[in-house]
């Protein structure tokens, strides 16, 4: 008969922020796998430091059942909130030991883009098909200058830039 301990807590931990709505954990093995292979990781997030608030809906588990899988994306987090993640390494002996992740917490940051500094309106050469029938030709010129200033006028209402000092 065997006898398995429980694994060492994993390793080389990093957090990172994916987009504003998800963190990505990073880990390697765990020094000692208790005599037995790793057969799965258990990342925990949560709101609360002390990860005691793992029953309710503000703190989650998801067990990562593929023991090779060095990275597992949370999702569905909120902006602005603070998140504590952290790792636990499963084998036949039981669940080890938690690691917290580097950095131990993150908060989603909301951000919305600057507004633009230099924005250009240049245009493009565009290929196409003119017909020409007859008694339209002089027309075609203005309908042109009248298609670019339509443009340059959406274009301006959208942009607007900011006033620039001498």
């Amino acid at each position: 008969m065997e006898l398995y301990t429980t694994p060492r807590a994993p390793t080389q931990l990093l957090l990172n922020i994916t987009i504003a709505t998800m963190l990505t954990v990073r880990r390697a093995p765990p020094s000692d796998d208790g005599g037995d292979a790793i057969s799965s990781y258990v990342v925990q997030w949560d709101v609360a430091a002390g990860f005691d608030s793992l029953s309710s809906t503000t703190g989650t588990t998801a067990t990562v059942i593929d023991a090779t899988q060095r990275s597992y994306t949370i999702t569905g987090l909120t902006p602005g909130t603070l998140y504590y993640v952290r790792v636990l390494a499963k084998n036949r002996g039981g669940q080890g030991t938690p690691q917290t992740s580097t950095p131990a917490s993150f908060v989603l940051a909301v951000r919305n883009p600057g507004t633009p500094n230099t924005l250009t309106l240049e245009v493009a050469n565009v290929t196409g098909q003119l017909r020409e029938e007859p008694g339209q030709a002089e027309h075609a010129d203005v309908e042109a200058t009248n298609v670019m200033g339509q443009l340059r006028a959406r274009f301006l209402a959208r942009f607007r830039l900011p006033a620039t000092s001498p």
